[in-house]
């Protein structure tokens, strides 16, 4: 009879133990990710996550607060006024294109203006290119009056 008595007992304290898992297996999804390690190692007493949680995740505000303290500078040091250098960073092609602003092309160094074709090498034309000769018809047509 006692056997059969402890025998019920573990299986209640089991189903006890997996109930509680599933229970903050369900509630932890829905908590902040700051506190994932801090409620994952807390010991279940007559609370899920311990009596003490809310104090535990005050500190643990605490805690982030002064870091952020400390990582942030207090003191900026003076700013540069007057136009903006900017510097080479990567693929970073250069400031934005304005109209009538001649600039340095990246990559060969070529300049050129901005909004104009690029120049093309100079040709003859084409009855010059092969005969030699000029032609003598006009370039457009006159017109009648």
């Amino acid at each position: 009879m006692v056997k059969k008595l402890s025998e019920v007992g573990q299986i209640l304290l089991d189903l006890h133990y997996e109930n509680t898992l599933n229970r903050k297996m369900l509630i932890t999804p829905t908590l902040d990710k700051k506190f994932l390690t801090m409620t994952s190692d807390v010991k279940r007493d007559s609370f899920l996550f311990g009596e003490n949680l809310g104090d535990k995740i005050k500190a643990t505000k605490a805690a982030e607060r002064s870091g952020l303290q400390i990582r942030n500078p207090s003191y900026i040091g003076p700013q540069a006024s007057g136009p903006k250098k900017y510097t080479n960073q990567g693929n970073w092609r250069g400031p934005p294109r304005q109209q009538g602003q001649r600039a340095v092309r990246q990559g060969g160094n070529k300049q050129r203006t901005f909004n104009q074709p690029p120049k093309r090498a100079a040709q003859a034309p084409p009855s010059d290119r092969y005969h030699g000769q000029p032609t003598t018809k006009p370039l457009y047509r006159p017109t009648r009056k």
